[in-house]
């Protein structure tokens, strides 16, 4: 059965329930037996269940005159052992016992209740497993601080000394010729020349 189909099909089951069924639902609804909450048509496990009481993973089965059959009974064991590898406790009563004697079908699920309860007191509870620690990658070293290559430093340039007056000439200026000594037809000459004329004019 696939999931998706249950919950229509349970639906279908509610209101389509035997007498044998009605009558111990009745019995069980609104938390009457112990003060705990039975639900009739469970879907569990690809399965419908009767009544079923999910805190105490109690299922029980009305068995009707079809569950006789040998191929009948070979299904219910194997939905059986299912049931129970899942945790649940199936206890099964047949519909003529409903009808019959209800008080006596309310006395063995009262049982049955009584015995989970028991052994849920006596049974040591598991502790809660502790947190999985998580891995953390060993923390590397924080890498050193790459020293910065320094280039020497050279010495200052001493300040060019300016040249002072008179500094700069050559040591051995080169003295002026004098004005007999220029190239001829200088004005030197021309001057010369003239200074001589003057004279004699006054002479």
């Amino acid at each position: 059965m696939r999931r998706g189909e249950r919950t229509p099909l349970a639906r279908q089951l509610r209101r389509a329930m035997t007498p044998s069924e009605q009558r111990l639902w009745d019995a069980l609804r609104s938390r009457q037996l112990r003060g705990h909450k039975f639900r009739r048509q469970r879907p569990i496990e690809g399965f419908i269940a009767d009544l079923c009481c999910d805190a105490l993973r109690l299922i029980v089965e009305v068995d009707g005159g079809v569950h006789r059959m040998r191929e009948q009974l070979e299904q219910d064991l194997t939905r059986e052992s299912i049931l129970r590898d899942q945790g649940f406790t199936v206890l099964r009563v047949t519909a003529d016992e409903v009808m019959r004697d209800l008080d006596a079908v309310l006395g063995k699920i009262g049982e049955m209740i009584e015995a989970i309860e028991s052994e849920r007191k006596s049974s040591p509870q598991r502790p809660p497993h502790p947190p999985t620690p998580q891995r953390s990658s060993p923390q590397r070293p924080p890498h050193p601080p790459t020293p910065q290559r320094s280039s020497p430093q050279r010495p200052p340039h001493p300040p060019t000394p300016s040249p002072a007056r008179g500094e700069g000439e050559s040591r051995n200026p080169v003295p002026p010729l004098p004005l007999r000594e220029r190239g001829s037809g200088g004005e030197g000459e021309k001057r010369e020349r003239g200074l001589g004329m003057r004279g004699k004019k006054r002479e």
